[in-house]
């Protein structure tokens, strides 16, 4: 009798897809925080697009240990808020490698340096931080350590968890609408020529399911917010550059998270 040859057996072929899936879900860790992920470092074809509808999963993750944190110190350190405030302020950045930092650092450098695409692009590559870049990354620290102080301490870990998952929407949707901005290669160039309709629809998926039940209301609008962040981001990188780089996606991220956190301080108020 002679074997057909086809696609595998079914249960082999399962197997396939829950490797696929979850290698997607390895890689988004491995790129976006300095957590130690098991498994190979090599990424298969494909897989850093594919690893971008996972995004709100990681940026739970990653506010879910800040507010872990935030939690412990709160509980056994006699630290007063501000204090706890600057830790966590400080730690995320350290947990994600200073990734969206940075880009949000070469965004201000770029477009406040210049007035043309191409100088702006060449000073986004720039590897040095300017004035631009450092007053940006002093107030994105300023307004995260306000924001915290400014919330109620049992309101810091649902806050963190909300803002750092909403806040890895934009990207996705910038990556998805936007042409890559530069002439060669480039770390965000195999995610806008890789990914999909699909990768966007399960980034808001995950974005509305994680952000609905924890935060009612209040989650629904911080993902309202992050998609009119995209829209607005989008317009304005448009026609300024032509397109999204791997910074200006990064730097959504942080503007994101700040604007979720400043709706949490309106409706979660310490006092």
């Amino acid at each position: 009798m002679r074997h057909r040859r086809g696609h595998g057996h079914p249960r082999r072929r399962a197997q396939r897809a829950d490797l696929t899936v979850f290698g997607a879900l390895r890689t988004a860790i491995r790129f976006l925080t300095r957590l130690p992920v098991p498994g190979s470092h090599e990424l298969a074809e494909g897989e850093l697009p594919r690893s971008m509808g996972w995004y709100p999963l990681v940026g739970a993750l990653v506010g879910g240990l800040l507010g872990l944190l935030a939690v412990l110190l709160f509980r056994w350190t006699p630290l007063p808020t501000g204090v706890v405030a600057t830790i966590v302020a400080l730690a995320g950045p350290l947990l994600t490698g200073g990734l969206h930092e940075d880009g949000l650092a070469d965004t201000f450098d770029g477009l406040g340096g210049a007035t043309s695409r191409q100088r702006a692009l060449e000073i986004m590559r720039d590897s040095r931080v300017g004035t631009y870049g450092a007053l940006a990354l002093l107030g994105a620290l300023l307004l995260r350590w306000n924001l915290l102080v400014s919330l109620r301490p049992d309101a810091w870990l649902r806050a963190l968890v909300l803002a750092h998952a909403v806040a890895r929407l934009p990207p996705v949707v910038l990556v998805r609408g936007l042409p890559y901005a530069r002439a060669g290669e480039g770390l965000a160039r195999p995610m806008v020529e890789g990914i999909t309709t699909t990768h966007v629809v399960a980034a808001l998926a995950l974005s509305l399911a994680i952000a609905v039940p924890l935060a009612g209301s209040l989650g629904l609008l911080a993902v309202i917010l992050a998609l009119l962040t995209a829209r607005v981001a989008g317009w304005w990188f448009r026609r300024r550059l032509g397109g999204i780089t791997g910074d200006l996606a990064g730097a959504t991220v942080v503007v994101t998270e700040l604007l979720v956190l400043v709706g949490a301080a309106l409706r979660i108020p310490a006092g």
